[in-house]
């Protein structure tokens, strides 16, 4: 990786991490549909419960961090106008760096144990009401069904598969989480760090 990458290029080598897996859902910015759109045109690269050189203001907020090509500034500046207007639990924004924001949301009320429970790695206690955030319903009365709702409710089919994935007894795992722990990494947000991992390979 060469050392005068853009900070676009050098984010988007980060690999997605396991608060972007597990707590986007706790926002509800919109719809499915308009999350889904604006994480995709603005350059997503991973939400974070922490940024080690800005510290939260607001209690249980959930910071989308964002990095896009100079042209698309325009464009994020006409979708954050619509978020302050019409989301609720939007916060603020800020900006990290060229091209890089930083966009806060409070998780929504009903959600906030989420938090807790996913430092602690327990997707199990979630609950069946936040899994159900991870089983999309079609129009054909079928659903797609993702990998965080199996981890959630330990669904007994992923749990053998995950054991025979390991070369272990399933009984291995009946009082373990079915997915990694969370490590600092994955949900507090250091671009300098990140940078300077760039910078070295």
């Amino acid at each position: 990786m060469k050392i005068n990458m853009e900070n676009k290029e050098i984010l988007h080598e980060v690999k997605k991490n396991l608060s972007s897996k597990y707590l986007l859902p706790t926002l509800q910015i919109a719809n499915r549909e308009f999350t889904a759109k604006i994480l995709k045109e603005l350059g997503f690269v991973n939400a974070y419960l922490e940024d080690v050189d800005k510290p939260l203001q607001t209690p249980n907020c959930i910071i989308l961090v964002f990095s896009f090509p100079k042209s698309y500034e325009e464009k994020f500046e006409s979708i954050v106008n619509v978020l302050e207007k019409e989301v609720v639990n939007y916060v603020s924004n800020y900006k990290i760096d060229d091209c890089v924001y930083g966009v806060i949301f409070k998780v929504l009320p009903e959600w906030v144990y989420i938090i807790d429970l996913f430092k602690k790695g327990k997707y199990s206690e979630f609950g069946e009401n936040y899994a159900k955030e991870f089983k999309i319903e079609s129009s054909k009365n079928r659903s797609l069904v993702l990998e965080q709702y199996k981890v959630i409710t330990r669904d007994p089919s992923y749990l053998l598969q995950k054991a025979e994935d390991l070369g272990i007894k399933p009984s291995v795992l009946d009082h373990l989480d079915l997915d990694d722990h969370p490590d600092v990494n994955d949900y507090i947000f250091n671009y300098n760090k990140i940078k300077e991992n760039a910078n070295k390979q």
